[in-house]
């Protein structure tokens, strides 16, 4: 399926180099094919990390990163400390 603009747009005439030439092989085409890609790091035995912790790690730096920066507007202040 495609949308209705799509297939209005199929039907303007065609300009520039695509009006001269007859190959289409430099045509674009969508492909309908399923793509599978694979994980680089799949060989890593990932279930023996608790994603719990990891998340709760990463979401509480996240937090104390957004209290200094604010902390740095209301004083302004540089983060490296040069005010």
């Amino acid at each position: 399926r495609e949308s209705t603009d799509v297939a209005k747009r199929r039907k303007w005439k065609k300009f520039g180099q695509a009006a001269v030439d007859e190959d289409t092989s430099n045509v674009t085409i969508q492909s309908r094919d399923d793509v599978y890609l694979e994980d680089p790091n799949a060989d890593e035995d990932l279930q023996e990390e608790d994603v719990g912790k990891a998340l709760a790690g990463n979401l509480n730096a996240f937090w104390a990163k957004q209290q200094r920066r604010q902390l740095e507007r209301k004083y302004d202040v540089d983060a490296d400390g040069a005010g």
